[in-house]
């Protein structure tokens, strides 16, 4: 049976640091200055990995590499 604390804390909603600001948070995109074009090979790697992914999720993925190519 579950504590009556340990029960608050899986409904309490997650709160952010005071100390840190919202402006400020963790970037999940690169900025420009750090992008750069993919090769052939990169561009085919990333393909497999996001269709597997897509599969996983959906069952199926609608797109195949020698269609996008």
């Amino acid at each position: 049976m579950m504590s009556v604390v340990g029960a608050q804390a899986l409904i309490k909603p997650m709160q952010t640091s005071p100390s840190v600001s919202p402006g400020i948070q963790r970037r999940h995109t690169l900025p420009a200055s750090e992008v750069r074009p993919l090769n052939t090979q990169d561009a085919i790697s990333v393909f497999e990995i996001e269709r597997e992914a897509f599969i996983s999720v959906s069952g199926e993925c609608p797109l195949h590499l020698d269609e996008v190519r």
